[in-house]
């Protein structure tokens, strides 16, 4: 500090100094720290989790029953939502037909297409099956507002969605 009152350093490089220091000492807790350990499952298995392929859990708390993700496949997975004692999701999207979670503030938000229960409009048909191969099929928001259209993952069936 001395040096650089008189002239003969400056602030930069004096601020690069503490930031190299601090980035070691930093680099230096990492490496010593334990592993993080994987969270354990427990509960038994209802499913496979939507976004990762993880099992899905069933657990209980306070009376309520919840599904949570084992993050098996992806350590960072962290989906949850509420089922019934069967471990079926107890609110459906009406969109995709995936589980909604409750945010913290009381708002649903679908766990696989991340829409907003809010934002999705009264009167959507259901889904329904893919003529071409059986499988269910999804309701997409088009990039063009107010369209929909159904579309089947496994076989790439599209079909336009009218509205009344």
């Amino acid at each position: 500090m001395e040096r650089i009152r008189r002239g003969e350093a400056s602030r930069e490089a004096f601020m690069e100094g503490i930031r190299g220091f601090v980035k070691d000492v930093v680099g230096q807790i990492k490496a010593s720290a334990p592993a993080a350990a994987a969270r354990p499952p427990s509960g038994p298995v209802v499913g496979d989790c939507p976004r990762c392929g993880s099992p899905l859990h069933l657990r209980e708390w306070e009376g309520r029953h919840y599904v949570k993700c084992a993050a098996t496949r992806d350590p960072e997975c962290r989906v949850a939502y509420e089922t019934g004692a069967d471990g079926k999701p107890a609110d459906l999207c009406r969109l995709c037909q995936g589980p909604l979670r409750t945010t913290k503030a009381g708002s649903k938000v679908c766990v696989l297409c991340g829409a907003w229960a809010s934002d999705q409009p009264e009167g959507l048909p259901e889904p329904g099956l893919c003529p071409g191969c059986g499988q269910p099929m999804r309701i997409i928001r088009s990039t063009t507002r107010g369209q929909f259209f159904r579309r089947c993952a496994p076989c790439g069936t599209v079909e336009p969605l009218k509205l009344p």
